[in-house]
């Protein structure tokens, strides 16, 4: 003998589409939050700020916090510090390329992408020189 549901029963479909729904609610409530905590998503408030850094008296790559300086010959480039791939900090070089210690991903001294997993180049920042004083201003973007 079959017996009907009551009235006031909730179908199990119905129950699944709130159940995942709330999961999905709650899955990108959390990857939103350590997306913040980790820093890739950037505050619109987020002001660039100078940096006052010695500019290099020898060719070649230095690192200085969140600013890498290259001089070559009479010009120096400043680039951030920051590896495109997933933000971690630049502070190496192997044979005159910059080298993320996280992934393994390599840039030439211009900030170009040599091998991966980075696909974008280093960003490259502003540099405001003040004639005779032998440091360098630097823009950089928090």
């Amino acid at each position: 003998m079959l017996t009907a549901a009551p009235r006031n029963a909730i179908p199990a479909t119905t129950s699944r589409r709130v159940f995942v729904g709330t999961l999905l609610a709650a899955a990108a409530a959390v990857l939103g939050g350590a997306a913040t905590r980790l820093g890739l998503v950037r505050s619109a408030r987020a002001r660039p700020r100078r940096v006052s850094l010695p500019e290099p008296t020898a060719d070649g790559i230095s690192f200085h916090g969140e600013v890498i300086l290259v001089r070559s010959g009479v010009s120096v480039r400043a680039l951030s510090a920051r590896c495109t791939h997933l933000g971690c900090r630049l502070n190496q070089v192997e044979r005159d390329m910059i080298v993320c210690a996280c992934h393994g991903s390599r840039f030439d001294d211009a900030g170009r992408v040599v091998r991966g997993p980075a696909a974008l180049p280093l960003a490259a920042l502003v540099i405001e020189a003040t004639a005779g004083t032998g440091r360098l201003d630097v823009i950089v973007a928090d």
